[in-house]
């Protein structure tokens, strides 16, 4: 994928465009000057006055790349997206919240109609670790860029980064799909539909049982405990929390079963992707705290027609 060059300021005069507090947010502010009354400004929407009070700040503190970077974010909003530019490349040079100061460079280059200059800084900004998917998606200061093909390479490269793209986020993908579930007996027992939620963050699935019972669950992995995780909830009030890892080619998942009343067994799972492309779904349940066990559950799951590969 190329790489687009780095862009140059250029001068315009369009309005800007709010973008939300999300990337304005604050940071401490350097300790030798007072930024309270010029923060206050900010948070009131007060752009103009805002941008007045950062721009004496940056003249105070020249190498504090936040002021440099608020008063871009408050210019931009004030409808000087030129003198965005010129403060941004300040807080740039200074290093300061590089994904953050690339995005907003990229925002006020689109409003000034240098599009190339705009795509240069949203893919440094995704290089640097900008990958909300949701907010590149949607923001409406970039809809100059939408039919543009580097924009189309700057998504790709901002999907491929996201960290729920890559493992161990990934692993639980072969249960992926739409699925017609059997027992062992060949006797058709319900389906399933999985599909991936929140940028690939998760799994949702979404039970029907032959009889008509109903569930669904929540399954995703968890970076500060290195496990994966589910949470079902079924129709009758039942809930399952289960947590695991992938091992030996098998999803493994052991927590409790909750029934409605209170009541509860542990519980462990496996999902095992077969050589056939089907899916074996095993529970299997104790009520004497794990001394024995007796199968709960035991379903193979075969993709329907219009999920299968190739269709």
């Amino acid at each position: 994928m190329p790489r687009l060059p780095l862009p140059k300021r250029a001068p315009a005069s369009m309005p800007g465009l709010l973008l939300g507090l999300v990337l304005g947010s604050a940071v401490p502010a350097a300790a030798q000057i007072d930024t309270s009354r010029a923060d206050s400004l900010f948070g009131a929407s007060q752009w103009e006055a805002a941008a007045a009070a950062y721009a004496t700040l940056s003249q105070q503190d020249p190498k504090n790349g936040r002021v440099w970077f608020q008063l871009g974010f408050a210019r931009h909003q004030a409808g000087d997206p030129a003198g965005a530019v010129e403060a941004l490349e300040k807080a740039e040079a200074l290093e300061f919240a590089p994904q953050r100061v690339r995005y907003r460079l990229a925002l006020a280059e689109a409003e000034t109609g240098n599009t190339q200059s705009a795509l240069g800084w949203l893919r440094s900004a995704v290089d640097a670790g900008f990958t909300n998917l949701g907010v590149l998606r949607t923001d409406a200061g970039l809809e100059a860029l939408r039919d543009t093909p580097g924009f189309a390479a700057v998504m790709q490269a901002a999907e491929a980064a996201h960290v729920c793209s890559r493992e161990p986020c990934r692993q639980f993908d072969f249960w992926v799909g739409s699925w017609k579930v059997f027992n062992p007996g060949g006797q058709r027992v319900g389906t399933n539909h999985i599909r991936r939620v929140e940028n690939g963050c998760a799994l949702q699935e979404n039970w029907t049982s032959a009889r008509g019972g109903t569930g669904t669950s929540i399954n995703f992995f968890h970076p500060g405990r290195g496990r994966w995780m589910q949470t079902w909830f079924d129709g009758n009030g039942g809930i399952i929390d289960l947590e695991g890892e992938l091992r030996d080619g098998a999803m493994r998942l052991e927590g409790t079963h909750y029934a409605a009343d209170g009541t509860f067994e542990l519980i462990r799972g496996t999902w095992t992707p077969l050589a056939d492309g089907r899916v074996r779904q095993f529970f299997e349940q104790s009520r004497d705290q794990g001394s024995t066990w007796y199968v709960w559950f035991d379903g193979y799951y075969e993709r329907m027609d219009s999920d299968a590969p190739g269709k």
